[in-house]
């Protein structure tokens, strides 16, 4: 029985060592699997780490660019603004009837002073009014 029990004894040790072996063996593929797939993950999150940083300089840009379109259609409307209302002004009647009462008020100053002149010069004569003209 003392053989029959050291038999028993090698072959569970042979058995545990072959076990051993084996939960090595699984432990390894294991472990090699998991590095795998963490490599795999460090390389996703650098990838997207990537276009995180040339997405914000490319969202940088375009905000730097907008408000650079903004200030440009801010000068450009400060311009066109006035220039526009000026025109429209002009083009109004109440423009042009004030041209036409400035032509007539500058005509009757202008007559005013030239009469005004010839009487300082010619102090002997007498100048008639226009029937024409309706005070």
């Amino acid at each position: 029985m003392d053989n029959k029990t050291e038999g028993l004894w090698k072959e569970v040790a042979e058995l545990k060592a072959e076990s051993g072996s084996e939960a090595v063996a699984t432990a390894k593929l294991q472990a090699s699997e998991a590095q795998a797939l963490v490599d795999h993950l460090k390389a996703e999150l650098e990838e997207a780490t990537h276009r995180r940083e040339s997405l914000e300089l490319d969202f940088d840009n375009s905000r730097l660019l907008l408000a650079d379109s903004k200030e440009q259609l801010k000068d450009g409307l400060k311009v066109e603004l006035p220039q526009k209302v000026v025109a429209e002004y002009k083009g109004s009647v109440d423009f042009k009837m004030g041209l036409v009462w400035t032509g007539h008020v500058s005509y009757e100053y202008g007559c005013q002073v030239a009469l005004t002149r010839f009487r300082a010069r010619y102090l002997d004569l007498e100048v008639g009014e226009d029937p024409r003209v309706l005070q």
